[in-house]
């Protein structure tokens, strides 16, 4: 079984069932496989596995790289349910949402106006676009976004394993 990563923020939005959409620069995944959620833990001596996202004082203790996880130490998993190639920018605001990019308001008591967040951000946007577009060129790098290029998008569901 293979292993997906995403950042905290989209780690979390993965396992509560929020984050349903990712778009990949590679083509690397198959509709009906299932991944396992990979993130930075730590085995106890009493080899109980504790895990970075859900603890109380994650900067205190040493985690082992999650790109190293192996699927039996996962808790969470997703199935891959659609997929399709697509230039990056023709996403729309609904699969912003889907992706992570949060609604929300900026302003203050005496004037709110809708605006949308990049997961991990505090910087409001007009857009969800806009929100999305400063994420993929976080994770990605500068750029990604102008440079529209080909990825995939991937639909899945958590599943049970």
């Amino acid at each position: 079984m293979r292993g997906i990563c995403f950042i905290e923020p989209l780690f979390k939005d993965t396992a509560s069932g929020r984050k349903i959409v990712t778009r990949r620069m590679n083509d690397l995944y198959n509709v009906g496989e299932v991944l396992f959620l990979k993130e930075p833990y730590r085995i106890e001596p009493d080899n109980v596995i504790k895990y970075k996202f859900s603890s109380l004082q994650p900067d205190k203790e040493k985690w082992s790289n999650k790109l190293f996880m192996k699927a039996d130490y996962a808790r969470y998993f997703i199935k891959i349910t659609d997929k399709r190639r697509e230039h990056l920018q023709e996403i729309s605001e609904e699969d912003c949402i889907l992706e992570g990019v949060r609604e929300g308001k900026c302003g203050n008591e005496l004037k709110w106006m809708k605006a949308f967040y990049a997961p991990g951000d505090n910087q409001p946007y007009l857009t969800a676009r806009s929100a999305f577009e400063e994420l993929i060129n976080r994770i990605n790098g500068p750029g990604t976004w102008e440079n529209n290029p080909v990825v995939t998008r991937y639909e899945f569901k958590l599943v049970d394993f």
